[in-house]
């Protein structure tokens, strides 16, 4: 199942759903697992680390008064007998927390398919803009969720509201014997407990789970969480993208994009290049391809960006220390061929003026000496 995800994996989809949580929009996650898995733990790191308080709310012992408050009596300015909600305590310490540390809340939902009926129609509202009849959480707020699934091992309320699901992304937590290894350390296990459980994975095994429902795409999931994403750098999308767009939009969305991203995204700009320490992965990944296992260079765009520079340096009719110094940085990204290097500067009249400055001289000297290109009298360039 393409929803079990290893801890790294699942902290990331929760780092994606808490920071991109805002004011108009939540981006919901809920962490399906079985018991001891972790699934609290992680949410408690994802707080640490990324500054946020943590409220937890158990909602399998919560009801609809608890969550919304009592009904309270007032009288309007008119006369007119109005009722309101009191705030319920557990959004009342969140807003004394928040004030008193200047952090924003991570509400965790924890035994989310244990809750009631009515309390988890209620949620629907909370998890989509962060509301709760009239109540209204922070804008930087967060929403979370854990759930175990609905197995003979659990006694849980099967989730099947269509438009519940779809408001949520889904993780099945599934932590590797190396991960689970590592926490043993962290914890101070003894060193003769970690060698039988690293000479017996079977002890920690973790069986994996089918959820009960497919992880579909819905017009609004996909504007939410399409649009956080379409503004993240190449590296980031190349190593989260894929687990990010499963969890909230499923499979098969995701290998639709993920093919379109790798096929219609490969384009280097000369911005990027001129800012070329912000972008050198970017540039790298985009620049790359697999043949036989073998990264090696997208010739054309390797071309498309030598043809950017050319047509920068030939419309200002003039190379600037600070052109030599982008131009350096680029064609030393590891996978440029020399060939590519040596055609560059020698069909460029422009580049080969330059080097009459003293300044960009010594720069290009010391970049072809470590490309073990070397200049002559005859040399073209």
């Amino acid at each position: 199942n393409k929803q079990n995800v290893s801890r790294e994996e699942a902290f990331q989809c929760i780092k994606f759903a808490v920071e991109n949580s805002d004011l108009r929009t939540k981006l919901p996650l809920i962490l399906w697992g079985y018991h001891g898995v972790g699934k609290t733990e992680i949410v408690k790191q994802a707080a640490n680390e990324l500054g946020y308080n943590l409220v937890v709310l158990h909602l399998a012992t919560q009801d609809i008064i608890d969550l919304i408050g009592r009904p309270i009596t007032k009288i309007s300015a008119g006369g007119v007998d109005v009722q309101e909600w009191s705030v319920p305590s557990w959004l009342q310490n969140a807003l004394e927390q928040t004030k008193e540390t200047g952090k924003p809340n991570i509400f965790f939902l924890d035994e989310f398919n244990r809750g009631p009926r009515l309390v988890l129609a209620s949620m629907l509202p909370f998890l989509i803009e962060g509301i709760l009849h009239t109540h209204r959480i922070g804008p930087k707020d967060a929403v979370l969720a854990a759930a175990n699934p609905a197995t003979e091992n659990y006694e849980v309320n099967e989730l099947t509201d269509k438009a519940l699901l779809n408001r949520l992304g889904h993780v099945v937590l599934k932590p590797t014997v190396q991960e689970y290894i590592g926490y043993l350390k962290t914890i101070g296990m003894d060193k003769w407990t970690i060698n039988v459980v690293k000479e017996n994975s079977e002890f920690a095994k973790i069986p994996d789970i089918e959820l009960s429902f497919d992880v579909e795409p819905s017009r609004r999931s996909i504007v939410n969480v399409m649009n956080c994403i379409g503004k993240k750098p190449g590296a980031w999308i190349k190593k989260n993208a894929g687990i990010v767009i499963n969890s909230y939009l499923g499979e098969d969305f995701r290998l639709k994009w993920m093919e379109s991203y790798s096929t219609g995204n490969k384009s280097i700009t000369l911005e990027m290049i001129q800012d070329y320490d912000s972008y050198a992965d970017e540039i790298l990944d985009i620049l790359s391809t697999e043949i036989d296992g073998q990264k090696t260079v997208r010739i054309d765009i390797l071309n498309k960006s030598t043809e950017l520079i050319k047509q920068h340096i030939k419309d200002n009719n003039n190379v600037t220390i600070k052109d030599i110094d982008y131009i350096v940085k680029f064609f030393n990204t590891e996978i440029v061929p020399v060939e590519a290097v040596e055609s560059f500067f020698a069909t460029n009249k422009e580049i080969k003026d330059c080097m009459f400055d003293m300044e960009s001289n010594i720069k290009l000297g010391e970049f072809f000496a470590k490309k073990n290109i070397f200049c002559n009298a005859d040399s073209d360039y």
